[in-house]
């Protein structure tokens, strides 16, 4: 819908602008970027993130977010 996009868009601006200040994104927001974008590129980014930094609860949910957005992109 309409809506839902404009709340990915505002969501990928607020990210993209601190992205641009810090000139990174934390693994939490890299993942919600790869959502908002419906990237699955950025969301195996974010997932290879949270293992280095040993963040298993959170790998298990962007593996979560990750196998549901492939199942939908396929």
């Amino acid at each position: 819908t309409l809506q839902q996009n404009r709340k990915y868009q505002q969501a990928i601006n607020i990210l993209e602008e601190i992205r641009s200040k810090r000139k990174t994104l934390t693994p939490l927001q890299t993942c919600y970027l790869g959502m908002a974008k419906k990237d699955i590129h950025l969301i195996k980014q974010s997932i290879d993130m949270f293992k280095v930094n040993n963040d298993f609860l959170y790998v298990k949910f962007a593996e979560l977010i990750y196998d549901e957005y492939t199942e939908n992109i396929i």
